[in-house]
């Protein structure tokens, strides 16, 4: 019996150990048709190794599929090796379910007493559909788009945008992969992506949707914000017979999105009125002068500008402010 364990432990002895100096994620998971990339970490003492990328449950028996020193026999398969970021990288391109399995990172190490360093990740080939992102974040007025995603076996299928729990509402793309409308658009690549474009959004746009294909359905919020609204300073009126201040300044708060509608034309009409004084024209000679503060005001960001308007006789309104005449 003593002999029988000694000949068991030397015989273990003599069994190369695995080495762990390359890693990776344990699983990786596509839809069919599409593609994945595999990022492998190695030692810095593997730099100059060559690398490679085998399928199979174990890595000694695995099927080669590239190495770095050879050119990949499947086009839709690369290996780049980076040896300054200590990482190669595998792509795999137009996924079949049959692809599915173990794969195998590695680094040729050399020799017959020692494995070579290896990392081992599970790939998921499935088909369905999926979305880039599934919440999407709008403002009233503006519009969002999503990327829905869908398996090979779906290129010829309709697609689908619907309201969850308002089955009237779908819209389909037609025999050439379009739905237009003038807030929603449907435009489907028939490779592996279709794009929904959501425009002039209300408040009542927001909730849950679904992109379809076929009997595949992924859910997609939208979520609506208010447009941003101005605020209006108050004018004080001026008593019937008092005389006006030599200069009054108006002040316009601006939204920081920009300036309102409402503002724009103020400021419009006070420049245009100090063109035509300095021009010496009529129409505006009621104005001594006409002055911004803060010749940023009319930028994007800016949130206030200071209109200052000279004039040249009392005011005689009561309900407000009066040019003149």
């Amino acid at each position: 019996m003593p002999q029988l364990l000694t000949a068991v432990f030397l015989l273990l002895a003599c069994i190369p150990a695995a080495r762990s100096g390359v890693t990776t994620v344990s699983e990786l998971s596509a839809l069919e048709g599409r593609s994945i990339a595999a990022p492998c970490h190695y030692d810095p003492a593997l730099a100059a190794h060559v690398k490679y990328w085998c399928w199979g449950i174990f890595k000694d028996t695995c099927t080669m599929v590239a190495r770095t020193d050879t050119a990949p026999s499947d086009p839709r398969v690369s290996i780049v090796d980076d040896p300054a970021q200590q990482v190669f990288t595998v792509t795999m391109a137009d996924l079949t379910e049959d692809q599915a399995g173990w794969y195998h990172c590695g680094a040729e190490e050399g020799g017959i007493w020692s494995k070579d360093p290896s990392a081992a990740v599970y790939l998921s080939v499935v088909h369905g559909m999926s979305v880039v992102n599934n919440r999407l974040d709008g403002e009233e007025g503006g519009s969002v788009a999503v990327d829905c995603l869908y398996s090979k076996r779906y290129r010829d299928i309709k697609k689908s945008w619907c309201r969850s729990g308002d089955p009237g509402s779908c819209q389909f793309t037609g025999t050439e992969g379009i739905f237009d409308s003038p807030s929603v658009t449907i435009a489907d690549d028939r490779v592996g992506a279709f794009t929904v474009n959501l425009s002039k959004l209300r408040m009542a746009d927001a909730g849950w949707y679904w992109c379809g294909v076929g009997t595949q359905k992924t859910a997609v919020q939208v979520l609506v914000t208010p447009r941003p609204s101005t605020t209006a300073v108050p004018v004080t009126s001026t008593p019937a017979g008092a005389r006006s201040p030599e200069h009054i300044s108006l002040e316009s708060q601006l939204a920081h999105r920009g300036p309102s509608h409402i503002s724009y034309l103020s400021l419009l009409r006070a420049l245009n009125c100090r063109e035509q004084f300095l021009a010496g024209r009529p129409g505006c000679g009621v104005l001594k002068h006409v002055s911004l503060g803060d010749s940023e005001g009319l930028g994007l960001e800016s949130r206030t500008v200071v209109v200052t308007v000279g004039r040249q006789k009392p005011m005689s309104t009561s309900s407000g402010m009066s040019w003149g005449q």
